[in-house]
């Protein structure tokens, strides 16, 4: 199964995975890494490294980070020339939802980060515009 990562500033990604586990029982393979400013960068890159051994299982490791150009994004693509990962930045509850019923699926890492990254862009709506068009004038 493909592993995931979620490596975010403070507490976010513990909360995402916390909150996907209420939604559709808890993710396999998955790990939350905290970034703090308090932590020197070199301790953060090896606990993030840990993660992904963690729940890689040789068919590779998607990342999700919250912010491109962030720290955890950089210290994720620090690590791209060693471990068998993709990187995706934005990450948001409906990706984490869709990544943990279709890691199910016979799809390479590529395939799913890229399917991944397709559901969370198309699940930022401005809602009340949606509404509006629905409301009768």
């Amino acid at each position: 199964m493909i592993g995931v990562v979620v490596a975010t500033h403070g507490d976010l990604g513990e909360s995402l995975l916390a909150t996907a586990t209420t939604v559709c029982g808890a993710p396999p393979a998955s790990r939350a890494v905290s970034v703090s400013a308090a932590e020197p960068p070199d301790v953060t890159r090896a606990r993030l490294a840990a993660a992904i051994d963690a729940v890689e299982d040789g068919q590779g490791v998607l990342v999700l980070c919250d912010l491109f150009g962030g720290t955890p994004c950089n210290l994720a693509l620090s690590l791209i020339t060693e471990k068998h990962i993709e990187v995706i930045c934005g990450v948001n509850l409906p990706m984490l939802l869709k990544l943990t019923n279709a890691r199910a699926e016979a799809m390479d890492l590529l395939a799913i980060a890229r399917l991944t990254e397709t559901y969370g862009h198309k699940h930022i709506q401005l809602a009340t515009e949606l509404i509006r068009q629905q409301v009768p004038k």
